[in-house]
């Protein structure tokens, strides 16, 4: 079996910026928790927006008006 390299400071390409692996880490964060999750509500809301709007007599939307009112 192969030996795993070293991890030598030095030779980390995460570590040329000043602020370095924080940075990563910070637009992680966001793409994980504000981005990704407001794509996916957006979304949803959008699609029944137009439901909503456009098809008002599909099973859908009255499931919808039976479930919540």
């Amino acid at each position: 079996m192969a030996k795993k390299p070293a991890h030598n400071s030095e030779q980390d390409p995460a570590s040329d910026g000043a602020e370095g692996p924080s940075s990563t880490s910070r637009v992680r964060w966001v793409l994980g928790w504000v981005a990704t999750p407001g794509l996916i509500l957006g979304g949803i809301f959008t699609g029944g927006l137009y439901v909503g709007a456009n098809l008002e007599t599909s099973w859908m939307t009255r499931a919808v008006i039976w479930l919540f009112g």
